[in-house]
């Protein structure tokens, strides 16, 4: 899998250098969430106390 966001030139897979220029592209989503954002990250700012208070306690 590869990802562009330009299609002015060729499109090259950053792996293998096999030029992708004539594959379809699936057209994505770039708005932006920012109540969705702000959910997901304080959900990870969470798991990373929780994380830490475990390892705290172990040692």
């Amino acid at each position: 899998m590869s990802y562009s966001s330009s299609d002015l030139a060729n499109w090259l897979c950053p792996h293998c250098a096999n030029d992708l220029t004539k594959e379809k592209a699936k057209k994505v989503d770039h708005t932006i969430n920012i109540p969705l954002m702000k959910k997901r990250l304080e959900q990870q700012r969470g798991i990373n106390t929780y994380r830490q208070l475990s390892i705290s306690k172990r040692n």
